[in-house]
């Protein structure tokens, strides 16, 4: 998945809270919201209407992956709130690290998009919710269009391309994103039917990551790192999320997303869960998640590279908003999408053996 990562980030950011105005002082509701997520996600115009009941910022602290921020939750750092993606949730809910949410207390709930809300991986089929999807997204070939051909990016196998040796990365840290381009490239589909680490499906996968590994520049883990090498020309060619090309063409640079290869892209979508040893207090809680669900945030989102879950008021928006950002043609290419799903304990195991092992060369 997509972010705007910072790496080794561990930042906090924003105040403690003053006492909340809605609900007066008590014990709960004088302490800070804290909210552990991605680093960007801190931008006071994704809560707006939290801000104006509140009047200050929840308390951040950043993550590099989330694979760090379930390890520091399940050694016992204490948070309230977290900003994980649906590949992930299966793994957050059997580590027994966050909650069911009570969504009859949002009023925003109704308007996010179903697809996200109601799958089996946010809406368990007890009836019970386990988080609320916020930000939407895809990884797709990004490429420098003033130096390669359009020709030449018809075909994810353009990473193995020695004309490009040396001018193209690939995700670092997310391992889920990393293996989706060596999945797709090499036919998969659904990774949920991947038995084992000798299933033919995952071995042609990994086959062609190595002959990527062999092929690149390097791997990025920042997705600001990623658009500045690919401004100055060193990255030709990317397997990325959609917040570079937007910054980049932001700033004029020919640098164009492509969503009608021979192979599907990948879609994803994250959202906020509520971690089981929180101590917030409970309406602020719900507070923060309904205004991460409001319109309001909506355009702000879909600026900062993202689209937004709540697809009631995405719609709205009009078409040269959604053309800077590269969703002028979302429904066009809908159908190319394989959107994420949850990885079970066993397959995130072997992607990061695997990943780590090909890093280094082996």
């Amino acid at each position: 998945m997509k972010k705007n990562i910072l790496l080794g980030a561990a930042i906090i950011a924003g105040g403690l809270l003053l006492s909340q105005k809605i609900n007066p002082a008590s014990a709960a509701t004088d302490k800070p919201l804290l909210v552990y997520d991605w680093a960007g996600y801190d931008d006071p115009t994704f809560y707006k209407p939290y801000m104006d009941a509140y009047k200050k910022k929840p308390t951040f602290v950043f993550f590099s992956s989330e694979d760090e921020a379930l390890a520091k939750i399940k050694a016992g750092f204490r948070v309230d709130l977290a900003h994980p993606c649906i590949y992930n949730m299966r793994r957050w809910r059997e580590a027994g690290v966050i909650q069911p949410i009570d969504v009859s207390k949002l009023k925003n709930y109704k308007d996010l998009n179903k697809k996200y809300s109601e799958s089996k991986d946010y809406k368990t089929p007890d009836g019970k919710v386990w988080a609320i999807p916020f930000d939407t997204g895809r990884t797709t070939l990004v490429y420098n269009a003033d130096k390669v051909s359009a020709a030449d990016v018809k075909s994810l196998q353009v990473f193995t391309n020695p004309k490009y040796k040396g001018k193209v990365s690939v995700p670092g840290d997310s391992v889920s994103d990393w293996f989706m381009l060596g999945f797709l490239a090499t036919g998969g589909r659904d990774r949920n039917t991947i038995t084992g680490p000798t299933d033919p499906q995952y071995t042609k996968a990994i086959d062609f990551l190595r002959k990527v590994h062999n092929n690149q520049k390097n791997y990025w883990n920042d997705s600001g790192a990623l658009a500045a090498s690919m401004k100055t020309g060193e990255t030709l060619i990317a397997w990325a999320w959609d917040e570079t090309p937007a910054r980049l063409q932001a700033e004029g640079i020919n640098i164009k997303t492509v969503r009608n290869t021979k192979e599907p892209y990948y879609g994803f979508v994250c959202g906020y869960v509520w971690t089981k040893d929180s101590k917030a207090d409970p309406k602020k809680v719900y507070d923060f998640l309904d205004a991460v669900s409001a319109e309001s945030s909506v355009e702000p989102l879909l600026q900062f590279g993202y689209a937004h879950a709540n697809s009631k008021a995405l719609v709205k928006l009009p078409a040269n908003v959604l053309k800077a950002a590269n969703y002028d043609e979302f429904d066009k290419y809908a159908n190319r999408v394989v959107l994420s799903s949850s990885m079970s304990e066993q397959l995130n195991k072997m992607l990061n053996d695997d990943y780590n092992k090909i890093k280094v060369g082996n």
